[in-house]
């Protein structure tokens, strides 16, 4: 099965072309955003 990747689109500009860093991703006009870890609700105990 093939992995469903999320569309994150930019805050400021609506564009949803973006650069994927560690834990952020970088829009195409500059606007730096985190990704929410979704991993993290699972491990709460």
């Amino acid at each position: 099965m093939s992995e469903i990747k999320p569309i994150y689109v930019c805050e400021v500009c609506g564009e949803s072309e973006y650069l994927e860093g560690d834990h952020t991703i970088i829009c195409i006009c500059g606007h730096i955003q985190s990704i929410p870890d979704d991993e993290t609700m699972f491990d709460s105990e």
